[in-house]
């Protein structure tokens, strides 16, 4: 009798497998690295091709490269000071001015090493949550897994734990829960919105829907970035097992930081609506907080670079936990790895331990190996990064463009799925020019429909009655308790202003 561990062991070492694992993670380590692009808008340009792919293979590449985009996000930053995501700025503040103290190999060293040793702890954090997080949606029923969908929706939405703005965080989670609700009504049979289109009754395809709101607006954002990179100004004539001895040498005297930074990115990352950015700074605050020399932040501080970068790669593997387990998506990332498993015709969520438990594990075993992946290619793709940096936009907004257009006919072979796509794409650019995140409208179209399934069944099953057990008591007081906090918090920013003005009239 085959264990599913063996099983996902046998697959995930496939040639194949292992080839679209590696190819993940070199358009991930390229995604990271390329100024305006994110792994986020990779993912997205990827996500329709990889249908018809076995689910395990369609997320194993995915998950390259959001985990090789995380490690190299913070590469140009280190070179350049272009960091190639929001998750790699506080790396970005302490690389670069190592970097023109003459520290350029350490600095990279010490980048790669943190990511690796973060995504080692983010594994082993995952390996112990997801079992925990199986036990407790197993033991939940319809009203509790809405309501706990709703939970972790309104906690995205309100930055209760990232000090967003609440305000346009629930805005843009309620635009998402409008574009979630169009198409049948799962209870009535009624058709809302858009009746006489017979496209739009299953609702927005998950494919037009997220290459809409990442790719369409990727090539607005690329049409006003000025490449301001004029020369290869960078030496990277340096010897890495030199800096290897000299980054373990350093570690070693601060190794509770390292376990401490990576533990808190494990917990952060499976905290819904943070993720890695938020881990990243966290991780630096807490290498400032414990430092020796604090005055040397800002000024080419190697533990604030490995406080950062272990932090944010521990949390990529716990940012899948909540999806695995619930079947329900955290960060923008794990809802395109959902969307993946959807075109597939795989539901994640407690079920698929007992149908399908070798998907998991393959997943879960493919997310360590990937950390091995990323220091091969890594310490040669440094020299690469360098010229990578400096592709001009001009050459890169034709090619997201064609991507687009032929992902979204080959996901769905509908030419009216590009002519939807194009509108939701012009729509997001709108979205983030009224500073609204993107994110949280693709976490409400996605989350809203589970919330009114599992809310629907649980009232047609069990009446109003179901709504007053233990567990959906304690999640209806939590969901109360964030919106009450965020208004409050909503009040308060308002009346500073305010008061400052009084004050000085």
């Amino acid at each position: 009798m085959s264990s599913p561990i063996l099983d996902a062991i046998i697959f995930l070492f496939s040639l194949d497998n292992l080839l679209w694992l590696a190819l993940g993670t070199c358009l991930g380590l390229i995604a990271g690295t390329l100024p305006g692009i994110s792994g986020v808008s990779m993912m997205a340009l990827l996500l329709p091709f990889t249908y018809g792919l076995p689910p395990q293979t369609a997320v194993l590449m995915l998950v390259g490269v959001y985990a090789a985009s995380v490690y190299s996000a913070s590469t140009g930053g280190i070179l350049y000071k272009i960091p190639g995501d929001a998750a790699g700025v506080p790396a970005t503040v302490e690389g670069h001015a190592m970097a023109q103290k003459g520290k350029i190999g350490l600095a990279l060293t010490a980048d790669i090493y943190s990511s690796f040793i973060g995504s080692v702890i983010g594994f082993l954090g995952t390996l112990a949550l997801t079992p925990v997080f199986i036990e407790i949606a197993r033991s939940l029923g319809t009203a509790e897994r809405g309501l706990f969908a709703l939970f972790a929706l309104v906690l995205a939405g309100t930055g209760a734990l990232s000090r967003a703005d609440p305000l346009r965080g629930m805005l843009a989670i309620g635009i998402g829960l409008m574009v979630g609700t169009i198409g049948m009504h799962q209870g009535t049979g009624f058709i809302r919105y858009f009746q006489p289109y017979p496209q739009l009754w299953d609702g927005i395809n998950l494919v037009w829907l997220i290459v809409g709101l990442y790719a369409i607006p990727q090539t607005f954002r690329l049409v006003t970035l000025e490449s301001y990179i004029k020369e290869n100004k960078v030496s990277l004539k340096f010897e890495i097992w030199q800096e290897t001895k000299a980054f373990f040498a350093y570690v070693s005297t601060r190794k509770w930081l390292v376990l401490k930074t990576g533990m808190m990115g494990t917990i952060v990352g499976a905290l819904p609506g943070l993720g890695t950015i938020a881990a990243s700074w966290i991780g630096y605050q807490e290498a400032y907080r414990t430092s020796k020399n604090p005055e040397e932040f800002g000024k080419g501080a190697l533990e604030g670079l490995i406080g950062a970068e272990t932090a944010n790669n521990a949390a990529v593997p716990t940012t899948l936990v909540p999806l695995l387990a619930l079947g329900i998506p955290g960060s923008a990332a794990s809802s395109l790895i959902l969307g993946a498993f959807l075109l597939a015709g795989v539901y994640p969520g407690p079920q698929m331990m007992t149908v399908n438990p070798e998907i998991i594990w393959s997943i879960l075993l493919g997310l360590f190996l990937t950390g091995f992946f990323f220091v091969a290619f890594g310490l040669p793709f440094h020299g690469l990064a360098v010229y990578i940096t400096k592709v001009r936009t001009a050459y890169l907004i034709p090619c997201i463009v064609g991507f687009s257009i032929i992902g979204t006919f080959i996901a769905t072979g509908f030419v009216e799925g590009l002519y939807v796509t194009i509108a939701v794409g012009i729509f997001a650019v709108i979205l983030e020019k009224c500073d609204l995140p993107v994110a949280n409208v693709l976490l409400g179209a996605i989350l809203g429909p589970i919330i009114e399934r599992e809310l629907l069944r649980a009232f047609q099953v069990g009446g109003i009655e179901r709504f007053f057990r233990p567990v959906s008591g304690v999640l209806i007081a939590m969901i109360a308790l964030l919106l009450a906090v965020s208004i409050w918090r909503a009040l308060a920013s308002t009346r500073g202003p305010q008061q400052r003005k009084e004050g000085a009239a």
